[in-house]
């Protein structure tokens, strides 16, 4: 019997990978790999914006959201890891150029057409009667 597509959707586990080049800002790093997420762990990153409490925490959120994605995505040629949690404080006095260019890939490779903002938006525009 033919799967349903709700089954072919709970199947899509398979990991998507895309590769950054790197080589011209960090000499003898030819590509980072960067890994797509699962909806739990996409939902870890963006964590910290819903968990602020104040102005501040939110800032602090929205200054390390780039870190966040690089920490969660970027992976070594053998698939582990490159990044732990400590490592988005780690990532604060790196070339901003490496961390631009990454978290750019990272949140376009994870969530292409979504931000917390463009949720907030899009429930906005539906929230409307037509």
């Amino acid at each position: 019997m033919p799967q349903t597509k709700r089954e072919k959707a709970l199947a899509a586990v398979k990991r998507r990978f895309v590769d950054v080049p790197m080589d011209d800002l960090i000499p003898g790093v030819p590509f980072i790999r960067l890994q797509s997420l699962t909806a739990g762990e996409l939902n870890k990153v963006r964590e910290a914006k819903v968990k602020a409490q104040s102005s501040n925490d939110l800032k602090i959120a929205i200054e390390t959201e780039p870190r966040r994605y690089i920490v969660a995505c970027a992976i070594e040629d053998d698939g582990s890891q490159m990044f732990t949690l400590e490592d988005v404080i780690a990532l604060e006095v790196t070339d901003a150029a490496i961390v631009e260019r990454l978290g750019d890939h990272a949140r376009a490779h994870v969530a292409p057409f979504r931000t917390v903002e463009d949720i907030a938006k899009n429930s906005e525009a539906t929230d409307e009667p037509s």
